[in-house]
């Protein structure tokens, strides 16, 4: 009898674990790194032209909640290791573009354009979404790779 107590205790201990960890890990930030290797992401709001950061080139989710007109977002000159995911929140009939550095350019789902030419929707729609990855396609040279997740874009 003592045995299958003992057994109880130790499979309630071991679900409290379990429930305690799901908790922290339901609580845990959207950046960083978690304690089992998934990598986060920072998620930051940009409803209004504005120049993308450097910072925000470094595994950042753009989001256009609350967007309610136009839309020019600007990324910085293409850099190693920069990547950005952009995901639509908000519906609205009004154009979200993202647009590089003039001298860079966007090769939308591995098809070059020129310098300086944007990508975009011309209207946004919540659940469109569009990835952002730099590369090295010259001695000196980086673009931009974009990859559409969900939606119609389209290069300039």
């Amino acid at each position: 009898m003592q045995r299958n107590n003992m057994k109880k205790l130790l499979l309630s201990i071991i679900l409290l674990i379990f429930f305690f960890q799901s908790q922290v890990l339901a609580d845990a930030p959207i950046y960083g790194q978690s304690s089992f290797g998934c990598e986060y992401f920072n998620e930051d709001i940009e409803a209004t032209t504005d120049t993308i950061t450097t910072a925000q080139c470094r595994g950042t989710i753009i989001n256009n909640y609350g967007q309610a007109g136009n839309v020019v977002l600007t990324l910085p000159a293409a850099k190693e290791g920069y990547h950005i995911i952009f995901i639509l929140g908000t519906t609205v009939a009004s154009y979200f573009r993202i647009d590089p550095n003039g001298s860079d350019a966007i090769y939308l789902d591995g098809v070059k354009d020129t310098d300086g030419h944007y990508v975009g929707v011309a209207s946004a729609v919540a659940g469109n979404s569009i990835q952002f990855i730099a590369f090295q396609d010259g001695a000196n040279e980086w673009n931009w790779a974009a990859y559409t997740l969900s939606g119609p874009w389209v290069a300039e």
